[in-house]
């Protein structure tokens, strides 16, 4: 039986409940043929977001899973910044606006018979976790350091602090330094709670 968990963080209560039902629709189609699908959906507002992580821990702990995040735009980047490079291979992770009909098709025929994703989705939906030099650059640049400063704590030149902030804005999907910045902050003040 191949199985597949969604985790959907939005605040708007229409948008989770549309979703849930047209995936179970989506999926349950195949519940006839011999192999069938055991779906699992977990809907969080954006505060309790972060709990996304516990309960993906959770799940890869016991067995491997498929999993799909869909999160409202201003969340998607903040949880980027919060996955680890240990689970995001087996994360699908996607933003409210991209997650359409077609999308959610590609996903369910993206998986192989095992039950595994097939590497084949593209890029952007695939997260990577930071590494600690370039948590510890988020950092500081929550905390309003110039990277002239960063550079001087971290022991590098204020160019390299300038290529991990690219970097992390590559890896977790901002375009420019205001969403970027939005998301650092989004994501202290989510830490902090």
């Amino acid at each position: 039986m191949k199985s597949i968990n969604f985790f959907v963080v939005s605040n708007n209560q229409y948008f989770i409940l549309g979703l849930k039902e047209y995936v179970a629709s989506l999926y349950h189609a195949d519940v006839s043929s011999h192999s069938g699908w055991k779906i699992k959906f977990k809907s969080y507002q954006s505060h309790e977001a972060l709990n996304i992580y516990n309960d993906l821990n959770l799940k890869n702990k016991t067995s491997a899973k498929n999993n799909v995040i869909i999160a409202d735009n201003e969340m998607y980047y903040v949880l980027a910044l919060f996955l680890k490079k240990d689970i995001s291979p087996s994360v699908i992770f996607l933003t409210s606006t991209e997650c359409d009909v077609e999308y959610l098709k590609r996903i369910r025929l993206s998986l192989l018979p095992e039950g595994c994703f097939y590497n084949a989705l593209p890029s952007f939906s695939r997260i990577g976790g930071l590494n600690h030099r370039e948590k510890r650059v988020c950092f500081y640049i929550y905390q309003g350091l110039t990277p002239t400063m960063i550079g001087l704590f971290m022991g590098v030149h204020s160019k390299s602090v300038s290529n991990y902030r690219k970097s992390i804005k590559k890896k977790i999907g901002c375009q420019n330094k205001g969403e970027f910045n939005n998301a650092l902050i989004k994501y202290y003040k989510l830490c902090r709670c």
